[in-house]
């Protein structure tokens, strides 16, 4: 006869439990399990391998005194619980776009987040990937599988700040009259750059292109508002110098035309060498007005809208564009 102590319920993550029986007789008892997949058995020691019920067998084989004995019991290996544990998160600002969070898991498996707020973070590839700036709160959970339960839930606080940003405002050469350029600052929030004349009489700014219209000197200064994702920038200026254009000359003696006052209200005064047609377009290149100038000298311009126009003078010979401002 054996005597095999009851096998208690065991969990998962017990792993391995001591198995105990004993014979009148004295010998050595074997053990055997009826699914290897469940558990298995060395030197009387139950190897936990997964969840579910099987049979363990403890038996003597005999020998010349003893008939063989056997005894059964079945087992019930259950799911293991499990914990997990986050870090919590540091005060984030909107660049930092992404991060992996730190956490871990008793049974190993790997831990999940949700966000409460995906105008705030959204959860990508078990990735914390910041979208605005706010406040939400990430869940951290591990779901369980096939060997163990669900773990507990943890939920942190994630705040995400307004980022600063910085522009850069390459330097502009020295500018003539008439000359158009493409004024070129950028945020590093690729934001975009406001910009302002100090003295829009001869420098004129129109969105982010700028018209020189008179010889002077003016300072320019860009800089960036922000935003809800960014704080303002910092403001950058320049001071930039205008001089005289070259304007075509007529057999070596007068230019070709000049154009005041600039900027204009109702007349533009024109002072030429020869007569010409002349052309009036918009910033877009629109044609506005086009005539052809004989005795007059005057250009009524007191029905155009108040902005920045090109005005193109032409010959036979020659022609000069001026640009001037109508306010």
């Amino acid at each position: 006869q054996i005597l095999f102590d009851t096998i208690p319920l065991i969990k998962f993550n017990d792993t391995i439990y001591s198995l105990y029986a004993v014979t009148q007789s004295n010998l050595k008892i074997q053990f055997s399990s009826s699914d290897t997949s469940i558990a298995t058995i060395e030197d009387a020691t139950i190897h936990v391998k997964g969840v579910g019920v099987c049979t363990i067998t403890a038996y003597q084989e005999g020998d010349e005194h003893y008939l063989p004995a056997s005894v059964i019991q079945n087992i019930v290996v259950i799911k293991a619980d499990q914990t997990i544990w986050v870090q919590d998160f540091p005060e984030l600002v909107f660049k930092d776009t992404s991060f992996t969070p730190t956490s871990l898991s008793t049974s190993g498996l790997q831990v999940s987040f949700t966000s409460s707020d995906t105008s705030v973070a959204k959860i990508i590839k078990n990735q914390v990937v910041i979208v605005g700036v706010g406040t939400c709160e990430v869940t951290a959970f591990q779901a369980g599988e096939k060997s163990y339960n669900p773990s507990n839930i943890i939920t942190l606080p994630l705040v995400v700040n307004k980022a600063s940003q910085t522009i850069d405002f390459p330097e502009i050469e020295t500018l003539r009259v008439n000359d158009t350029i493409l004024l070129e600052a950028s945020a590093s929030s690729s934001l975009n750059i406001t910009y302002i004349s100090t003295t829009p009489k001869i420098a004129k700014i129109v969105g982010d292109t700028l018209f020189i219209l008179g010889v002077g000197e003016s300072t320019l200064i860009a800089y960036q508002e922000g935003n809800k994702n960014y704080y303002p920038s910092g403001v950058m200026w320049q001071n930039i110098s205008i001089v005289k254009t070259d304007v075509p000359q007529k057999n070596g003696q007068h230019p070709l035309v000049y154009v005041y006052p600039n900027p204009a209200t109702t007349e533009l005064h024109i002072t030429r060498t020869v007569n010409g047609q002349y052309v009036i377009a918009d910033i877009k290149g629109n044609i506005i007005l086009r005539n052809y100038l004989d005795e007059e000298s005057n250009i009524n311009i007191s029905g155009l809208k108040n902005g920045i126009y090109t005005l193109k003078f032409e010959t036979a010979e020659s022609s000069t564009s001026i640009i001037f401002s109508k306010e």
